[in-house]
Formats: C-alpha cells, sequence, structure tokens
C-alpha cells in the first residue's frame, strides 16, 4: 500500500509541475480533508491522522 501512495504522490507531482511547491500541495490537500472524508460511509481504521502523516508531509 504505501508503494502505491508514493506512486500515486509521483504521478500528481509530475501533473502539478511548475504549479507550486510541495508544500503548497500538502496545502491544498489537508484543506480538502472534510471533503475526502465525507466520501466515506464509515470512518476508516487507523485513519485518524492520516493526513498530516508523516508518509505525505512534505514540508520538512
Amino acid at each position: 500500500m504505501e508503494d502505491h501512495k508514493w506512486r500515486c504522490l509521483q504521478d500528481l507531482l509530475s501533473r502539478c509541475a511548475g504549479s507550486g511547491t510541495a508544500s503548497d500541495l500538502v496545502a491544498e490537500m489537508r484543506a480538502l480533508e472534510a471533503q475526502a472524508r465525507a466520501c466515506y460511509s464509515e470512518r476508516p481504521m487507523g485513519m485518524d491522522s492520516a493526513f498530516g502523516s508523516p508518509s505525505w508531509d512534505m514540508t520538512g
């Protein structure tokens, strides 16, 4: 699963090249957190802090 997340992130970054920094993209993703969580009928296990997890945190 971790490999899949990294492939998705790399794909996203390649599509957004020149559109800002990785920190800008992380901020945008965090801004969409409530909307993304609303797509689940139940709270996914282990996802309490997924949007702020080190695996996605590119802000340093």
